[in-house]
């Protein structure tokens, strides 16, 4: 077999590169991200011809390989950002899916792909940024996306936000967002962030604050539960103070009287509305519950002893 001859088998021998599919997932927060770029290193040791081929191998070798410089080199190889993969997930909304800050990456591939696709259980890109706290990504997609469009469960990139504890993103959203429409399970932006999953630790309230001037209070979850309830049942006391300057004293003394921790004394009904969000936090205590209602109910004897003299 002469030269040319030995060039044209070896070719035909040649695995095809899956550039785009490795862009997918070689720049994303996945689990076959050093699966994908394992893929990627192993094909050019073996095959790399091209100058753009020999500079994607190069970059590997880079300890401190980054992201931005790997997505250059595949769409220098081929790589359409256009692709999907099975799930219908697109280079974009894995690169504002990363846990790392991926800003670079997702201007980078804005230009060169549609940021109002879908993947198969309609989520966008702003959506899977937002569900990251990436704010710098929220900012660059914002312009390109629909900020009310919501995926399959109703879920919004406001809602996403909310439940993530991410201010900055939120603040972002919430002019060009719907903060009254409902996703998953009736809840709205705002029962989220009353209700999010870092209520037991250090959540901030800066989502709630941003919500409450906006959004509807009357509005209940399939569980039954509007916000301000969802934020007593979690007992998020910050939250709930939040909400007291916004929900009436009926509303207050009802969420008091349905507090988790059992059925508190109906004297409690009489205590002053400055005095209900204390009560609320003593309500995991119901000794503590108690002493609230007996010193409310003392203060209003002397208030009124005072008054008759």
């Amino acid at each position: 077999m002469n030269a040319p001859e030995k060039d044209v088998a070896d070719h035909a021998n040649t695995p095809s590169p899956k550039w785009s599919h490795w862009l997918i997932h070689s720049i994303g927060a996945g689990d076959n991200r050093e699966f994908a770029r394992d893929e990627v290193r192993d094909w050019l040791n073996q095959h790399a011809k091209s100058s753009e081929e020999r500079a994607l191998r190069s970059i590997f070798m880079d300890e401190e390989l980054s992201q931005f410089s790997l997505a250059i080199g595949l769409l220098a190889c081929g790589a359409d950002p256009t692709i999907a993969d099975e799930h219908g997930n697109t280079a974009l909304m894995s690169a504002a899916y990363s846990r790392v800050e991926n800003e670079e990456c997702v201007r980078l591939l804005l230009p060169l792909s549609d940021a109002k696709a879908v993947n198969c259980i309609g989520r966008t890109a702003l959506m899977f940024a937002a569900s990251v706290s990436k704010p710098e990504s929220v900012r660059a997609l914002l312009p390109h996306s629909d900020a009310k469009a919501a995926d399959g469960d109703g879920q919004t990139a406001l809602m996403s936000a909310a439940a993530n504890d991410d201010a900055i993103s939120l603040g972002l959203l919430l002019p060009q967002s719907d903060p009254n429409a409902r996703g998953y399970r009736g809840k709205t932006a705002l029962m989220h962030a009353a209700a999010g999953f870092k209520a037991a630790g250090s959540h901030e309230v800066d989502c709630v604050s941003l919500l409450l001037p906006v959004s509807d209070l009357s509005v209940r979850g399939d569980d039954g539960f509007d916000a301000f309830e969802l934020a007593v049942d979690c007992k998020f006391w910050r939250c709930v103070d939040q909400f007291a300057l916004f929900v009436g004293v009926d509303q207050l003394k009802k969420a008091v009287a349905a507090a988790r921790a059992g059925q508190l004394p109906k004297a409690l009904a009489k205590i002053e509305s400055q005095e209900l969000v204390e009560v609320v936090r003593a309500a995991s205590q119901p000794q503590a519950a108690i002493e609230a209602g007996r010193n409310g109910a003392s203060q209003e004897k002397s208030q009124s002893a005072s008054r008759r003299l």
